[in-house]
């Protein structure tokens, strides 16, 4: 596996900074807090009783880890055209895409200035950036400088501070720049523990990738990491182009086990990725050891994920995160393959657009 120490040519397959983008989260997670700090939020977006987050694929990611980890906030990822019929003045509508033109999040735009929703836009560029400039809507513009790569799914640090940041300033979550400063902190303690100058003996990060690059994993968390698995998930597909699942305890307990039995191909190309954390109820953390030892038992490999020692549930989860985005990487290197364009997903949105345009 030379491949993960040989940096000349890892350069050379990586080239569009899908790596700059990972080394740049902790910048990201600045610039999003910073700015949205200093964006005027009208007095009256504090009364709502829910909030629903419009996004697609990468621009939903913040929204997944948000909602695992403040899991007392009355928050919906709304990935469709429309909104649920149930809003209504009392609701909070974060309008979420990278790019500016998914058109699931501008058909929602539209409802949502139909009906005079709260509302706040989180973009780079394109329409949705011209919807809340023209209709004066609180926005947060992200800085694409942070994320050469252009992907929304490594703009990750971008979208779940933006949304942090918009929470605290409503005051429900308890979130101030001492706290932040930490965070990101540690976030770049962990980027230079699986950086490429870090050997595979000594990088997890080139170890996990090494043993899964010929499986298929399957990631396990519960509680307050899930959001983070999804995302670490996500980035497999998109970033290494490999077939990935993340499972969540105790909902696993209630039917999968039952299908590790067959078909028999499963002890050969299955391997459970187990994500235990201190911070996990008691009960969730006999479950992920039970749940362990039951994949065992169907002859499939399994291996435990580490990750760094952090103080609180938002630390421990951005470790994850960033552990997960190396991961991603190291495994697009085995294969030897550019990790970010997205072929398959231009092909699908091109060809869409071609079937309405014949309408």
């Amino acid at each position: 596996m030379k491949i993960l120490d040989d940096l000349e040519k890892i350069k050379k397959i990586d080239k569009s900074g899908v790596y700059q983008s990972i080394k740049s989260l902790d910048k990201q997670c600045w610039d999003a807090w910073q700015k949205v700090q200093k964006t005027k939020i009208p007095s009256n977006y504090k009364n709502f009783n829910n909030i629903i987050v419009c996004g697609m694929g990468g621009s939903s990611l913040g929204a997944h880890v948000i909602q695992a980890l403040y899991p007392n906030i009355p928050l919906i990822i709304l990935r469709d055209y429309h909104l649920p019929g149930f809003i209504n003045k009392d609701s909070l509508v974060v309008l979420s895409s990278y790019s500016g033109n998914t058109e699931e999040v501008l058909s929602c735009a539209k409802e949502v200035l139909e009906k005079k929703l709260k509302s706040f836009v989180i973009t780079s560029n394109g329409n949705l950036e011209k919807l809340a400039k023209k209709y004066r809507l609180p926005y947060y513009l992200i800085n694409p400088v942070y994320n050469p790569c252009g992907q929304p799914r490594m703009a990750i640090g971008y979208s779940i501070f933006s949304q942090l940041a918009l929470l605290a300033r409503l005051s429900v979550v308890r979130l101030n720049e001492q706290k932040v400063k930490k965070t990101i902190r540690l976030i770049e303690l962990i980027q230079n523990m699986y950086s490429v100058e870090i050997s595979l003996t000594q990088n997890q990060a080139k170890q996990i990738a090494k043993e899964i690059y010929r499986k298929i994993p399957i990631l396990v968390s519960a509680e307050h990491l899930v959001g983070a698995s999804h995302v670490f998930n996500n980035q497999l597909n998109e970033n290494a182009k490999h077939y990935s699942d993340y499972r969540i305890i105790p909902e696993l307990n209630h039917h999968l086990m039952e299908g590790l039995s067959f078909p028999k191909s499963n002890q050969q190309v299955l391997e459970f990725l187990f994500i235990n954390s201190f911070f996990y109820t008691k009960r969730t953390q006999q479950r992920i050891k039970l749940t362990e030892e039951v994949v065992r038992k169907n002859k499939i490999s399994t291996k435990r994920i580490k990750i760094a020692k952090t103080k609180n549930k938002l630390e421990e989860v951005f470790g994850l995160i960033t552990l997960g985005a190396f991961v991603s990487f190291y495994t697009a290197m085995i294969h030897q393959i550019n990790p970010s364009p997205i072929p398959w997903v231009k092909f699908f949105k091109k060809s869409l657009k071609e079937v309405a345009d014949k309408r």
